[in-house]
């Protein structure tokens, strides 16, 4: 693209000549083409179109599908419910393959940023709690033990630990993010373990509650 600054006066150009200079009256006036390089149009910007899954705990394997996302991957990156992706199984211009990771939140958006193409829209995502192990699978009424897992939240609120349909006690101050101290009520009989944060269940855990003593 040619932009001609304006002059007051011309004077007609030799061919390939990018400027010229005519001399009157002592007064030099300069004639100056200036070009201007357009370039290609800037890189569209990424597109989530889905998720394979829309929901699923810490270390769900998740495959997002869109465009624009550039190849190879380079310093482009992907975040969960504003936690930044750390573990990528693969990354191709339509599709990544990622981990849920631990930092992420309860809920969310899934959104992929491309170096020099910006942002994506973004995809809900929720992180579910899960237990992945008990201190003890067995154990008599107002037996105390540990569930350990993710995404519990670091305080309890309107979450529960139940054993079956009965809740689980939970010990002042047991509560966080990854561990709940809680007791065996005494009107708890062996049942799945499962904590509920933010109305989504984790996965269960098996609690086996024994009689102990003479018959």
């Amino acid at each position: 693209m040619l932009v001609m600054i304006p002059h007051s006066v011309f004077k007609a150009m030799n061919d390939g000549l990018h400027g010229a200079r005519a001399w009157g009256c002592g007064l030099a006036v300069s004639l100056f083409i200036l070009t201007v390089s357009v370039g290609s149009a800037n890189a569209a910007a990424p597109s989530i179109t889905s998720l394979s899954v829309s929901s699923g705990p810490v270390g769900t394997s998740v495959t997002i599908t869109g465009t624009n996302f550039g190849s190879p991957q380079g310093t482009s990156y992907v975040k969960v419910n504003g936690a930044t992706v750390t573990t990528y199984s693969s990354w191709s211009t339509t599709s990544i393959k990622i981990q849920v990771p631990a930092a992420a939140t309860t809920s969310g958006n899934v959104v992929v940023t491309v170096t020099n193409q910006g942002s994506s829209n973004g995809k809900p995502f929720t992180v579910t709690p899960a237990i992945t192990s008990l201190s003890l699978t067995t154990g008599p009424q107002k037996m105390g033990f540990v569930i350990s897992g993710t995404t519990f939240g670091a305080t309890q609120g309107s979450s529960t630990a139940m054993i079956g349909t009965t809740a689980l006690t939970v010990e002042p101050g047991g509560w966080s993010s990854t561990a709940i101290t809680v007791q065996v009520p005494t009107t708890a009989a062996t049942g799945s373990v499962v904590v509920t944060v933010a109305n989504n269940a984790s996965n269960s855990k098996t609690f086996t509650v024994a009689t102990y003593g003479c018959p």
